[in-house]
């Protein structure tokens, strides 16, 4: 599958993820940084979309953050 990114990631890939993620009622700063921002904001995504909650978005979460 895909990669999936987590805490401590910086690049494209985490400014698309908090832009997904401030789709969802976050209002992250798209820095291109995986902080405690990011992470805290896709926690909580991940229990409000009842997916696997480990703070590492993957495949799954990118497939509903951009559905």
């Amino acid at each position: 599958g895909a990669a999936s990114i987590s805490y401590g990631d910086e690049g494209g890939a985490v400014k698309a993820l908090q832009a997904g993620l401030n789709r969802f009622d976050q209002n992250l700063i798209i820095d291109g940084r995986f902080g405690v921002c990011t992470q805290a904001a896709l926690v909580t995504f991940q229990v409000r979309q009842s997916l696997p909650v480990d703070a590492v978005a993957d495949e799954d979460d990118f497939a509903i953050l951009f559905s």
